[in-house]
Protein backbone atom coordinates (compact mmCIF):
# COMPACT_ATOMS: atom_id res chain seq x y z
CA UNK A 1 0.00 0.00 0.00
CA UNK A 2 3.22 2.52 0.93
CA UNK A 3 3.87 2.33 -2.92
CA UNK A 4 0.31 3.62 -3.94
CA UNK A 5 0.15 5.96 -1.04
CA UNK A 6 3.29 7.77 -1.90
CA UNK A 7 2.29 7.58 -5.53
CA UNK A 8 -0.39 9.81 -4.49
CA UNK A 9 1.54 12.09 -2.34
CA UNK A 10 3.50 12.74 -5.46
CA UNK A 11 0.44 13.02 -7.78
CA UNK A 12 -1.41 15.86 -5.44
CA UNK A 13 1.76 17.71 -5.52
CA UNK A 14 2.61 17.96 -8.93
CA UNK A 15 -0.75 19.24 -9.94
CA UNK A 16 -0.59 21.50 -6.59
CA UNK A 17 2.45 22.86 -8.67
CA UNK A 18 0.11 22.73 -11.89
CA UNK A 19 -2.09 24.90 -10.45
CA UNK A 20 0.33 27.28 -8.84
CA UNK A 21 2.00 27.33 -12.64
CA UNK A 22 -1.21 28.04 -13.88
CA UNK A 23 -2.70 30.85 -11.83
CA UNK A 24 0.41 33.25 -12.29
CA UNK A 25 -0.27 32.62 -15.52
CA UNK A 26 -3.37 33.60 -16.13
CA UNK A 27 -2.15 36.47 -13.95
CA UNK A 28 0.49 37.82 -16.41
CA UNK A 29 -1.37 36.99 -19.24
CA UNK A 30 -4.01 39.19 -17.99
CA UNK A 31 -2.07 41.90 -17.61
CA UNK A 32 -0.49 41.73 -21.35
CA UNK A 33 -3.60 41.07 -22.89
CA UNK A 34 -4.84 44.38 -21.07
CA UNK A 35 -2.61 46.69 -22.50
CA UNK A 36 -2.75 45.02 -26.43
CA UNK A 37 -6.50 44.90 -26.24
CA UNK A 38 -6.02 48.52 -25.62
CA UNK A 39 -3.93 49.64 -29.01
CA UNK A 40 -5.68 50.21 -32.69
CA UNK A 41 -4.23 47.02 -33.70
CA UNK A 42 -6.52 44.90 -31.49
CA UNK A 43 -9.26 45.70 -33.79
CA UNK A 44 -10.28 44.39 -37.20
CA UNK A 45 -10.34 47.48 -39.41
CA UNK A 46 -13.24 47.06 -40.73
CA UNK A 47 -15.83 45.27 -38.37
CA UNK A 48 -14.03 46.99 -35.55
CA UNK A 49 -14.78 43.24 -33.34
CA UNK A 50 -11.30 42.12 -31.78
CA UNK A 51 -8.29 40.91 -34.44
CA UNK A 52 -7.91 36.97 -34.89
CA UNK A 53 -4.62 37.70 -34.13
CA UNK A 54 -5.03 37.95 -30.43
CA UNK A 55 -7.61 35.55 -30.37
CA UNK A 56 -4.92 32.88 -28.47
CA UNK A 57 -3.53 35.08 -25.97
CA UNK A 58 -7.52 35.16 -25.01
CA UNK A 59 -7.92 31.95 -25.47
CA UNK A 60 -5.34 30.71 -23.72
CA UNK A 61 -6.06 32.84 -20.60
CA UNK A 62 -9.32 31.64 -20.47
CA UNK A 63 -8.28 28.13 -20.37
CA UNK A 64 -6.06 28.84 -17.24
CA UNK A 65 -8.56 30.57 -15.76
CA UNK A 66 -11.40 28.06 -16.14
CA UNK A 67 -8.88 25.40 -14.76
CA UNK A 68 -7.92 27.60 -11.98
CA UNK A 69 -11.30 28.58 -10.72
CA UNK A 70 -13.02 24.83 -11.83
CA UNK A 71 -15.85 27.05 -14.53
CA UNK A 72 -16.32 26.16 -17.79
CA UNK A 73 -16.52 28.70 -20.96
CA UNK A 74 -18.64 28.34 -24.56
CA UNK A 75 -16.90 29.27 -28.19
CA UNK A 76 -19.22 29.79 -30.91
CA UNK A 77 -18.36 29.92 -34.58
CA UNK A 78 -20.36 31.91 -36.54
CA UNK A 79 -21.02 31.78 -40.62
CA UNK A 80 -22.57 34.28 -42.32
CA UNK A 81 -24.88 31.82 -44.78
CA UNK A 82 -24.22 32.03 -48.55
CA UNK A 83 -22.45 35.47 -48.39
CA UNK A 84 -20.51 35.07 -51.87
CA UNK A 85 -23.70 35.76 -52.72
CA UNK A 86 -24.47 38.87 -51.33
CA UNK A 87 -20.98 40.20 -52.76
CA UNK A 88 -21.51 38.84 -56.36
CA UNK A 89 -25.17 40.37 -56.18
CA UNK A 90 -24.76 43.38 -54.71
CA UNK A 91 -20.97 44.52 -54.71
CA UNK A 92 -18.16 44.74 -51.90
CA UNK A 93 -19.45 47.66 -50.53
CA UNK A 94 -23.06 46.56 -49.70
CA UNK A 95 -21.16 43.15 -48.58
CA UNK A 96 -18.34 45.06 -45.84
CA UNK A 97 -21.97 47.15 -44.90
CA UNK A 98 -23.88 43.39 -43.78
CA UNK A 99 -20.59 42.33 -42.11
CA UNK A 100 -20.51 45.56 -39.99
CA UNK A 101 -24.26 45.19 -39.23
CA UNK A 102 -23.57 41.62 -38.43
CA UNK A 103 -20.48 42.87 -35.90
CA UNK A 104 -22.97 45.18 -34.55
CA UNK A 105 -25.88 42.58 -33.53
CA UNK A 106 -23.09 40.36 -32.24
CA UNK A 107 -21.98 42.95 -30.24
CA UNK A 108 -25.72 43.50 -28.72
CA UNK A 109 -26.08 40.40 -27.77
CA UNK A 110 -23.18 39.61 -25.57
CA UNK A 111 -21.84 40.46 -22.05
CA UNK A 112 -18.94 43.37 -21.50
CA UNK A 113 -17.35 39.97 -20.11
CA UNK A 114 -17.61 37.84 -23.49
CA UNK A 115 -15.08 38.68 -25.91
CA UNK A 116 -16.07 38.50 -29.82
CA UNK A 117 -13.61 38.25 -33.09
CA UNK A 118 -13.83 38.58 -36.80
CA UNK A 119 -12.27 34.93 -37.24
CA UNK A 120 -11.89 35.47 -41.03
CA UNK A 121 -13.93 36.88 -44.32
CA UNK A 122 -17.88 36.34 -43.12
CA UNK A 123 -16.58 34.04 -40.13
CA UNK A 124 -17.19 35.08 -36.24
CA UNK A 125 -16.07 33.56 -33.44
CA UNK A 126 -17.37 34.37 -30.09
CA UNK A 127 -16.14 33.71 -26.36
CA UNK A 128 -18.98 33.17 -23.83
CA UNK A 129 -16.94 33.13 -20.30
CA UNK A 130 -18.25 31.59 -17.35
CA UNK A 131 -21.31 29.99 -18.61
CA UNK A 132 -23.30 26.89 -18.72
CA UNK A 133 -24.44 25.07 -22.47
CA UNK A 134 -28.03 25.95 -22.09
CA UNK A 135 -27.28 29.36 -21.43
CA UNK A 136 -25.24 29.48 -24.32
CA UNK A 137 -27.08 27.60 -26.91
CA UNK A 138 -29.59 30.34 -25.88
CA UNK A 139 -27.56 33.26 -26.53
CA UNK A 140 -26.66 31.64 -29.46
CA UNK A 141 -30.38 31.64 -30.88
CA UNK A 142 -30.91 34.97 -29.61
CA UNK A 143 -28.08 36.07 -32.42
CA UNK A 144 -29.51 33.82 -34.86
CA UNK A 145 -32.89 35.10 -34.68
CA UNK A 146 -31.28 38.90 -34.21
CA UNK A 147 -29.32 38.57 -37.64
CA UNK A 148 -32.57 36.54 -39.31
CA UNK A 149 -34.13 40.36 -38.35
CA UNK A 150 -32.05 42.29 -39.69
CA UNK A 151 -32.88 44.61 -43.26
CA UNK A 152 -29.75 45.88 -44.85
CA UNK A 153 -30.10 48.39 -47.97
CA UNK A 154 -28.92 47.33 -50.84
CA UNK A 155 -28.03 50.32 -52.63
CA UNK A 156 -30.82 49.22 -55.26
CA UNK A 157 -34.26 50.77 -53.24
CA UNK A 158 -34.32 46.68 -52.05
CA UNK A 159 -33.71 45.09 -48.82
CA UNK A 160 -30.55 42.35 -48.02
CA UNK A 161 -31.54 39.48 -45.33
CA UNK A 162 -28.92 37.17 -44.13
CA UNK A 163 -28.76 33.92 -41.89
CA UNK A 164 -25.81 32.13 -40.01
CA UNK A 165 -24.73 29.00 -39.23
CA UNK A 166 -23.46 28.56 -35.52
CA UNK A 167 -21.44 25.84 -33.87
CA UNK A 168 -20.79 25.88 -30.13
CA UNK A 169 -18.26 23.71 -28.16
CA UNK A 170 -17.72 23.82 -24.18
CA UNK A 171 -14.62 23.99 -22.71
CA UNK A 172 -14.02 20.47 -21.12
CA UNK A 173 -10.87 21.22 -19.21
CA UNK A 174 -8.23 20.33 -21.89
CA UNK A 175 -5.45 22.66 -21.31
CA UNK A 176 -5.33 23.18 -25.18
CA UNK A 177 -7.59 25.49 -26.65
CA UNK A 178 -7.67 24.33 -29.83
CA UNK A 179 -9.31 21.53 -28.92
CA UNK A 180 -12.47 23.12 -27.95
CA UNK A 181 -12.45 25.82 -31.17
CA UNK A 182 -11.94 22.49 -33.32
CA UNK A 183 -15.04 21.23 -31.85
CA UNK A 184 -16.76 24.34 -32.83
CA UNK A 185 -15.74 24.19 -36.10
CA UNK A 186 -17.19 20.54 -36.28
CA UNK A 187 -20.13 21.62 -35.02
CA UNK A 188 -20.37 24.53 -37.41
CA UNK A 189 -19.88 22.17 -40.39
CA UNK A 190 -22.80 19.86 -39.04
CA UNK A 191 -24.80 22.87 -38.84
CA UNK A 192 -24.37 23.75 -42.44
CA UNK A 193 -25.02 20.78 -44.19
CA UNK A 194 -28.11 20.11 -42.24
CA UNK A 195 -28.63 23.57 -44.19
CA UNK A 196 -27.81 26.02 -42.61
CA UNK A 197 -29.84 28.76 -40.32
CA UNK A 198 -29.36 26.53 -37.46
CA UNK A 199 -27.67 26.34 -34.09
CA UNK A 200 -25.74 22.78 -33.44
CA UNK A 201 -23.83 22.18 -30.12
CA UNK A 202 -20.80 20.07 -30.09
CA UNK A 203 -21.06 16.35 -28.85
Amino acid sequence: MAPCQNGLKVSETHLQTLSDHVSRLALALSSVIDRALATEEARDSLTRLFSRRYMHSILQHEVAYSLTNSSSFAVLLIDVDNFKMVNDAHGHQIGDDALVQVAETLLSNVRTSDFVFRYGGEEFLILLSEIAVDLAHQKAENIREAIAGLRIPSGTGSEITLTVSIGIAMHDGHPDFNRVVGAADQALMTAKEAGKDRVVVAN
